[in-house]
């Protein structure tokens, strides 16, 4: 506990691999085991080994378990992360379930989310489009900095050429082709980027909606 309040999650994993398996379903060490674990593999983005820590526990619980709200909230979250919403709209779902009724009206709202998520802008799709300066960029959203993308490389191109042009044989190649080979490389990395920061933007904002939702519902 002392790591998590630090935000020391691997070392948090270390802790609580330390433990070992816990059989016993009906111990508390060993909800709170699992759910700890897989919220610091949340933390550091494993949230597919998150998933597995939560599936072999929650398979082990009985539907009272007064753990198995948090253990399913965190379960929906993670595939939400993985762009996985048919499994995480199943999960809560299934955690809708669980609640009496007067809070299962505020779990259809945050189901009802699930109508409009985030599309997926895959990275090494972007750095594929990117062989043509700018169109990276023009997939993430980012219209403006693929067409300052594009310029620059057919302006390292066009200096080149002109060079060639003039005679300038050595300062066409060094300059022209160098500064071209940057600007393309360049432009193929920054729209890989851009599509990593813009699905974490998107699912953040996905998953802020979900919790404050269910936050709500909590409070009730």
């Amino acid at each position: 506990m002392i790591h998590k309040s630090l935000a020391r999650y691997r070392e948090v994993q270390t802790e609580l691999n330390r433990i070992g398996v816990i059989r016993a379903p009906e111990d508390t060490l060993f909800t709170m085991r699992a759910y700890e674990l897989a919220l610091a593999q949340y933390m550091t983005e494993d949230y597919q080994d998150a998933l597995n820590t939560l599936e072999n526990c929650v398979i082990m619980l009985s539907e009272e378990n007064t753990a198995t709200g948090s253990l399913l909230t965190l379960k929906a979250l993670c595939h939400n992360q993985l762009f996985q919403f048919d499994e995480g709209e199943r999960t809560l779902i299934q955690l809708q379930q669980l609640v009496p009724e007067e809070q299962a009206i505020l779990y259809a709202k945050a189901i009802k989310k699930y109508e409009d998520t985030p599309k997926y802008k895959d990275p090494e799709k972007a750095r594929h489009l990117s062989l043509l300066p700018g169109l990276g960029q023009v997939y993430t959203g980012k219209v403006f900095e693929g067409g300052i993308s594009f310029l620059l490389n057919a302006s390292a191109l066009g200096f080149g050429a002109w060079q060639v042009y003039s005679g300038y044989y050595f300062t066409g190649y060094v300059v022209g082709v160098t500064l071209l080979q940057k600007f393309h490389s360049g432009g193929q990395h920054r729209a890989e980027l851009l599509a990593v920061q813009k699905n974490r933007k998107n699912i953040l904002e996905f998953n802020t909606e979900i919790t404050t939702t269910l936050l709500e519902a909590g409070a009730e």
